[in-house]
């Protein structure tokens, strides 16, 4: 209904009109105090004769009213004296869905014959909310009065998703004892196992693999569990997934594998998770990871370590070492970027050196990846040297470093 300040006040709605006059948008005196939770004026004005289930020109009632703002005593009373506890507002919103965030009264108007499975805005239903909420209490409850399960929101995702990707471990368990389909997909394909990942709880993870859930199973975007939990820096999800026999080397729609994931830092995680990502880089190593795969732009995992916003050289340079031990290959990407140009441009001169080293390692085979010669004049690695310095500075301030992936 909107703010009650800038509503004229309940008695100015009857004057001249009697107890069941409106306003212009239909609403009435009942309408308003029911918003407000004042019992005492609902009780005055039903008993004057005001229509109960009156509505305005929204849709809305007094029920819907009262329900919204979690006013119980004054639903209560309402269904009491006759309100229809499923009418419904122009948007198909009706009373239970309204007081989805008060769980008293959504209980009172299931109780009294309330759709369990009705749905809010977004296709949300109570038990989504609460699973959402970790409320198990009420998931249990509501699975008692009829909730499904298995019902999707209008982007697919159902409670034990929302549970997982909430860390909501007691619901998710529950949930799955209650058949909530593990494998089931959202609009975007993600399922129960990925946000359990994501979020980094081995506990979910245990249980829904436990339960059958699909490992290697990927979004819209190609990402897989592992991938998820490579990026946001979950060891032992990790380590335990690829134990259950997750595709270490699965890429996703951009060419990413779980080792380039582990090897670029999310900003939302800040320099704080940095220690555990590169705990994951070496852990991928160990169990066979393959270096030589570059994502779609021909980028290495040694370029994303670098690139990190929270990228520093003495926390990176043991893993960028063994990086180049395991082969990395050091060619440039699509757009002309090479992992020598960026050690340069962040200053990492000890990262320039074992460069250095590589390369001339690779030569000595008679293999080599980079060549700076033929386009640019530059004769080898110049450490922050004026020529190859600017134009790097320029190669890596221009549009072409926009269309690198870097997430």
């Amino acid at each position: 209904m909107g703010n009650t300040d800038s509503r004229p006040n309940i008695v100015g709605v009857t004057n001249g009109g009697g107890v069941n006059s409106k306003e212009d948008d239909g609403i009435n005196a009942l309408m308003k105090a029911s918003w407000e939770g004042n019992l005492d004026i609902v009780r005055n004005l039903v008993g004057q004769g005001a229509d109960i289930n009156a509505k305005a020109k929204y849709g809305g009632t007094a029920l819907i009213e009262s329900a919204r703002n979690g006013h119980l005593e004054v639903v209560r009373y309402l269904v009491e004296q006759g309100a229809d506890i499923n009418d419904k507002d122009d948007i198909g919103y009706a009373a239970v869905v309204e007081a989805m965030s008060h769980v008293v009264v959504v209980r009172y108007l299931i109780e009294q014959g309330a759709d369990v499975n009705a749905k809010d805005g977004s296709g949300s239903t109570a038990l989504m909310r609460a699973s959402q909420g970790g409320d198990l209490d009420s998931v249990r409850w509501l699975v008692e009065q009829g909730a499904d399960v298995n019902a999707k929101d209008y982007n697919s995702c159902m409670a034990l998703m929302k549970a997982c990707r909430y860390g909501r471990l007691d619901v998710a368990r529950y949930l799955v004892d209650k058949a909530a389909d593990v494998n089931a997909k959202d609009g975007n394909s993600r399922t129960a196992l990925m946000e359990a990942a994501y979020f980094g709880s081995l506990d979910l993870v245990r249980l829904l693999v436990d339960k059958a859930a699909d490992v290697n199973a990927k979004d819209d975007n190609g990402r897989s569990a592992l991938m998820g939990g490579a990026h946001f820096g979950h060891l032992d999800v990790v380590r335990y997934l690829i134990e259950n026999q997750a595709n270490i080397e699965a890429r996703d729609n951009t060419g990413m594998t779980a080792l380039l994931l582990s090897s670029l830092q999310p900003r939302e995680l800040g320099l704080v998770a940095l220690p555990g990502k590169l705990k994951i880089v070496r852990f991928l190593l160990e169990n066979g990871a393959d270096t030589s795969i570059l994502n779609n732009d021909g980028s290495s995992a040694i370029m994303f370590l670098m690139l990190n916003d929270v990228a520093n050289e003495g926390k990176i340079i043991a893993v960028v070492k063994l990086l180049l031990d395991h082969g990395v290959p050091l060619q440039r990407n699509i757009d002309g970027i090479s992992a020598r140009m960026i050690a340069e441009y962040k200053g990492f001169l000890r990262i320039l050196e074992l460069l250095k080293t590589y390369e001339k390692r690779l030569k000595a085979t008679g293999f080599s990846y980079l060549e700076l010669t033929e386009d640019a004049g530059w004769t080898g690695i110049h450490p922050l040297g004026t020529e190859m310095s600017d134009a790097v500075s320029e190669l890596l301030s221009n549009d072409n470093m926009q269309n690198v992936t870097f997430y």
